[in-house]
């Protein structure tokens, strides 16, 4: 699944950028792609399985293992 949100648990979303290997738990809401911050394009669309216009290589959603 290439979604930011994966799944709604009661009022609470579980984000998949936790499940990324990309993904820094140090700088929060970051990741290789996005050293700064993610985009609200993909929380608002809930992936990241493309390269998007602004962000750094080409990292994509990848879940860890």
């Amino acid at each position: 699944m290439s979604a930011i949100v994966e799944k709604m648990e009661g009022s609470l979303y579980v984000v998949i950028c936790n499940k990324c290997v990309y993904y820094d738990r140090k700088k929060g809401m970051a990741c290789k792609a996005f050293p700064d911050r993610i985009p609200k394009i993909i929380t608002e669309t809930n992936k990241h399985d493309t390269i998007i216009e602004g962000q750094k290589g080409i990292y994509v959603f990848k879940r860890k293992k």
